[in-house]
C-alpha cells in the first residue's frame, strides 16, 4: 500500500485537483493522510466536501497553524503504508502511472527513495519558469533530464519513500516551519540508502510569477535554513558561508553570469538570466536573514 501524506494550508485553489489526481492514478492500493494545517480559506470546507462524496481520506484539522515540520511528522505517524508518498497540496499529479514509474525505479536496496520536481502550469512566465526550471542553477550538480541516483536537494514536495528507510530516522524536526526535510533525508543518506531522480513524475504547480513572491519565498527559506543551521550547531558555517560571498559578491555575480549565460545556449530560454538577479541580491541579504533567524531563537 502507498500512504499519501498531504499538509494543507492555504490551498484551497489547488487542494481538489491534487486530490483527484491521487484517485486517477491507475495504482488502486492507497490511502491519503491530509493533515490540514490551520488555514485561513476555504481548504477545510473543500476537504471534508470532498470527504463526503469518496470517504477515502484520514484527515487530520487543525485550528492553529503547526509548521511543516510538526503536520508531515503527524501524517507519517498516522502512515499505514509500505511505502509513503509526501506531496505538497499546491500541486497535482499528471502522470497517472506516477507510482509503477516511481517504484520500478526503488527495486534496490540501497535505494531509499524516488522523488521528482514540479512545472509551472503559467510556463508563459518566465518568472515562474525560473522557479520551476532554475531555481537550482547554481548547484553544481543540477538535475538533469535523465534518471539519475542523487544523495543530495531532495524534498518532500514530490516523492515517494520505502517506509523501512524512515523507520531508521529519527522523523522530522517539528520545531522547523521550513526545510524540515533536509535532516531527515541526509539522515537516510548517512544510513547507506540513496535517492532516484525521476523527469517522468514532475507534477503540475502554479510557480511564483512576481518578483515580490520570489523574494518573500526566498528570503522564507534563508530564514528556515538559518533556524535548521541552529538547531544542528551548524550556524557559524553557513553564516561564514555567506558572508564571505556577501564580501565577494562582484565575483559570484559574475559567476552568477556565466552559469546562466551557459544555460542560455542550452535552453534558449531568458528565464536563465533571472538567476543573476535573484542569486546575487539574496548574496547581499542572505547574512542579514540569518542573523534574524539567529536574534528570534
Amino acid at each position: 500500500m502507498i500512504s499519501f501524506c498531504i499538509i494543507a494550508h492555504n490551498s484551497e485553489k489547488t487542494i481538489q485537483k491534487c486530490l483527484m489526481s491521487i484517485l486517477n492514478l491507475n495504482y488502486k492500493d492507497i490511502e491519503i493522510i491530509i493533515v490540514e494545517d490551520g488555514s485561513t480559506d476555504n481548504t477545510q470546507k473543500i476537504i471534508e466536501e470532498h470527504n463526503a462524496i469518496y470517504n477515502n481520506i484520514n484527515y487530520v484539522h487543525h485550528d492553529k497553524r503547526l509548521g511543516r515540520g510538526l503536520a508531515r511528522q503527524i501524517a507519517l505517524e498516522e502512515a499505514k503504508g509500505e511505502y509513503i508518498a509526501f506531496l505538497d497540496a499546491d500541486g497535482w499529479i499528471e502522470n497517472k502511472d506516477w507510482v509503477e514509474d516511481m517504484l520500478k525505479n526503488m527495486i534496490p536496496r540501497n535505494i531509499a527513495g524516488a522523488f521528482s520536481l514540479s512545472k509551472a502550469i503559467n510556463s508563459e512566465n518566465s518568472l515562474a519558469r525560473y522557479w520551476t526550471n532554475y531555481v537550482t542553477l547554481l548547484n553544481t550538480n543540477h538535475y538533469s533530464n535523465k534518471t539519475e541516483i542523487r544523495n543530495e536537494g531532495i524534498g518532500t514536495g514530490n516523492i515517494l519513500v520505502k517506509r523501512e528507510c524512515l523507520d531508521k530516522t529519527s522523523g522530522f524536526n517539528t520545531q522547523l516551519e521550513a526545510v524540515e526535510d533536509i535532516y531527515l533525508f541526509k539522515e537516510i543518506i548517512k544510513n547507506g540508502y540513496n535517492f532516484v531522480f525521476v523527469p517522468e513524475c514532475r507534477m503540475t504547480r502554479e510557480q511564483p510569477s512576481t518578483m515580490n513572491e520570489i523574494w518573500k519565498k526566498e528570503m522564507y527559506y534563508t530564514y528556515w535554513q538559518g533556524k535548521y543551521a541552529l538547531y544542528y550547531k551548524k550556524f557559524i558555517k553557513l553564516f561564514l558561508l555567506r558572508y564571505m560571498i556577501f564580501l565577494m559578491i562582484l565575483p559570484f555575480v559574475l559567476y552568477c553570469t556565466y552559469k546562466s549565460v551557459r544555460r542560455y545556449i542550452i535552453t534558449k530560454d531568458i528565464a536563465c538570466f533571472w538567476a543573476v538577479l535573484f542569486k546575487s541580491q539574496m548574496a547581499i541579504l542572505s547574512p542579514f536573514i540569518l542573523l534574524k533567524s539567529y536574534i528570534e531563537k
